[in-house]
């Protein structure tokens, strides 16, 4: 499953004071000042001064439900956190870095344990998440996928990128595919198919694909682009690989150029494409 795990930070005053527990989020994921509208409450445990315990519950018929784990924090430096997935501190971690400090919060670059880079982006607290500002993802190649703009948490923008095979040269012209956009979606929607093994389950997920468009408007060298579960990746390269339009290819000063780019597919109780 592809997890983007965002981590934005409190005020290194605040960050182990019990004054900032709570931190409630409406069902958009933007920050509430009070659990009134807030359908999503997270709370932090401090086991010492350098490991915490992040929770989530979830508000029904106006109760909050029983609370769950959400990631376990350990605190390396006064600017680096490592964070897992349980409370046993093994296995997969990311590592959340502060790299500068900004007039409402912090810049800060995550990367998982290989030291592979995962988002660089502006946040005015760090757990729970809450982004504000540009935040841009890479692919797990490291090469800059898509960029998100977030208002106090809530997402007001995504624009997915694009990048020259070449890194010598220079997009002057984006490719465009034939008719836009919405036809290279309403393509894919004609031709996807949930996979066999996901028909019963109840999955939200988001698949990148990664592709190259060439200077002859066709599309090749199509694989993920995000870390997802397999199937649904591989549903993912197949649609993409079976779109028959073509590309105005890329120029760079009036030559046409080879370069890559992304689709995004969510996945939730039935697909969506966009």
């Amino acid at each position: 499953m592809f997890r983007i795990h965002v981590f934005v930070i409190l005020l290194s005053c605040c960050l182990f004071s019990n004054a900032q527990n709570y931190t409630y989020l409406n069902s958009a994921g933007k920050k509430m000042p009070n659990e009134d509208n807030a359908f999503t409450r997270f709370e932090i445990t401090h086991e010492n001064d350098s490991v915490f315990l992040v929770y989530k519950s979830d508000k029904t018929d106006k109760k909050w439900g029983k609370k769950k784990l959400q990631y376990s924090v350990l605190k390396k430096s006064e600017k680096q956190f490592y964070v897992f997935e349980d409370e046993k501190f093994k296995d997969e971690y990311e590592v959340l870095e502060i790299m500068e400090e900004l007039t409402l919060g912090y810049r800060l670059k995550q990367t998982n344990k290989n030291n592979e880079i995962q988002f660089i982006g502006d946040a005015i607290q760090l757990f729970p998440p809450i982004m504000h500002g540009k935040c841009t993802y890479y692919d797990i190649y490291g090469k800059p996928m898509v960029e998100k703009v977030f208002n106090n948490g809530l997402k007001i923008g995504e624009t997915l990128l694009f990048h020259p095979a070449d890194s010598n040269l220079t997009i002057t012209k984006k490719p465009e595919f034939q008719g836009g956009s919405r036809n290279f979606y309403v393509e894919i929607a004609k031709k996807i198919k949930y996979p066999g093994s996901f028909q019963e389950k109840i999955i939200n997920d988001v698949v990148y694909i990664k592709f190259l468009i060439n200077v002859d408007g066709r599309m090749n060298n199509i694989c993920a682009g995000s870390n997802s579960a397999k199937r649904l990746t591989e549903e993912g390269v197949r649609v993409i690989s079976s779109v028959s339009g073509l590309w105005e290819p890329a120029l760079s000063n009036d030559n046409k150029i080879q370069v890559w780019h992304y689709a995004k597919i969510t996945f939730g109780g039935s697909f969506i494409y966009r």
